[in-house]
Order: C-alpha cells, then sequence, then structure tokens
C-alpha cells in the first residue's frame, strides 16, 4: 500500500532523484531504477529538475514527485489524498493515463477529490461525503 497527501513532505537534504532511490532501494526494486526512474520524471516532467531539492519546488512539483516515488515501487493499493489539486490541465491528464495504466494491472486506487473530471473519467465506484454523512 503507498500513500500519496495533497502535500508530500520530503528530506531537506535529499534530491528528487535521491528521494527516488532512496524509495526504491527501501523497497528492493533498484534492478533497472535508473531507466524506470528517469521514465517516470520525464513523463511528469521533472527529469531537469532530478537533481534539485524539493524544497524549491512549486506545489505542482512536489505533488508530481510524491506522485513518482509512490509509482517508483512496486503496490497494491494506491491511496491519493487531492491528486490534481495542484496540476495543471497536462498534468491531470498524465495522472489519468497512469492511474488508469495501474488500474487495469490490477491496483486498487482510493482517492479522495474535489475534481469531477477524475470522478467521471476513473470513478468504477464513488461516494460522496456531505455533512457528515456517506452516501453512494
Amino acid at each position: 500500500m503507498v500513500f500519496v497527501p495533497d502535500v508530500p513532505r520530503f528530506y531537506l537534504e535529499l534530491t528528487a532523484w535521491e528521494h527516488l532511490r532512496f524509495i526504491a532501494m527501501a523497497h528492493g526494486v533498484l534492478h533497472g531504477f535508473d531507466q524506470q526512474a528517469e521514465t517516470l520524471l520525464r513523463k511528469l516532467g521533472l527529469w531537469e529538475a532530478r537533481d534539485l531539492f524539493p524544497h524549491h519546488f512549486s506545489r505542482g512539483m512536489r505533488l508530481k514527485l510524491g506522485l513518482a516515488l509512490a509509482l517508483i515501487r512496486p503496490f497494491e493499493v494506491l491511496l491519493l489524498d487531492e491528486p490534481t489539486s495542484a496540476l495543471d490541465s497536462e498534468g491531470v491528464g498524465l495522472l489519468i493515463d497512469e492511474l488508469r495504466y495501474y488500474k487495469e494491472q490490477g491496483a486498487a486506487i482510493l482517492l479522495s477529490t474535489h475534481d469531477p473530471n477524475l470522478i467521471d473519467q476513473l470513478g468504477d465506484r464513488t461516494l460522496k461525503i456531505q455533512n457528515g454523512i456517506i452516501e453512494a
């Protein structure tokens, strides 16, 4: 299981690339890491920023790095809190494509969102919370 909060937190002393390597190492998936990490960072538009520290990133870039950290490791369940809150339309489209891919691979994806586009394009089942009451 992996969780991406709406405001990901990072180590101050690690670059974006070092963060990815650290997570891959912690989950025993260093084989093929360089190619996988490069592909992921290029898709997310972070390749040119790979040697920078995340505290210099915009909010959208930090959210994309949080997603990259989730996707660099194996998972069966992906939990996302407001994953489009800081993304531009291109970033939202990319996220939807990535989530569809993982969904097709059998991953369970649970997300909280206020984005009706995301609900329409990905939602198999939706629950609405209003005034503290959950509605199917």
